[in-house]
């Protein structure tokens, strides 16, 4: 469990998991996911180097609500895209010494002009640009939602190299799109664990 003092805190979670073992094998878990019951944090990760001999682990944990004002950046009535085309928002600015640019809308399969490709091509995305990322430093898209109330943010993205893409949905009628994103700085823990396979059902 997560906790100050003796009181739980429930608003970090983990971010990232990565394993590496005595061979030097490394490997990031490519999905995880975690939840507070009865005071304490069960989280589960999948992808895993092979359990033959100990593996260390390292699990990035970050704060997850309750930002600060000077954590978070809200765009407001960005246009959403035509069908085949793209909307540039070209916003620049620094949140904690990072600096973010907010690139814009871009429907599915569309190359935009800050781009030379499109990587996330399964549906419309939001591109930024996170340059020169500090270790430990994470930024998060808290939400996407239109102008009628919809949101259009959806769990997906991908990355390369400092250009992230998000995956989002853009509703019949909706006109505009206000972005919130948050950066969170996160802490390293790391553990070396001797994982057990599990045994097959009897039945």
């Amino acid at each position: 469990m997560f906790s100050s003092g003796d009181k739980p805190e429930t608003n970090w979670g983990v971010t990232s998991v990565a394993s590496t073992d005595a061979s030097g094998n490394f490997l990031y878990a490519n999905a995880w996911g975690g939840r507070w019951t009865g005071g304490e944090y069960l989280f589960w990760f999948r992808e895993s180097l092979w359990p033959v001999e100990p593996i260390r682990y390292r699990l990035q944990i970050g704060i997850q609500s309750n930002y600060g004002s000077n954590e978070t950046l809200t765009v407001s009535d960005v246009p959403i895209p035509p069908q085949g085309g793209f909307s540039k928002i070209g916003i620049s600015t620094n949140l904690l010494g990072q600096r973010i640019d907010v690139d814009g809308f871009v429907d599915k399969g569309v190359v935009p002009p800050w781009r030379i490709d499109n990587r996330w091509g399964s549906s419309a995305s939001l591109h930024m640009t996170l340059p020169l990322l500090a270790s430990g430093t994470q930024v998060r898209v808290l939400s996407v939602m239109d102008d009628l109330g919809n949101e259009c943010l959806f769990h997906g993205s991908t990355s390369s190299d400092s250009e992230y893409a998000y995956g989002v949905k853009f509703w019949d009628g909706a006109k505009t799109a206000t972005i919130k994103l948050a950066i969170r700085k996160s802490v390293s823990v790391e553990f070396t664990a001797l994982p057990h396979q599990a045994r097959p059902d009897s039945k």
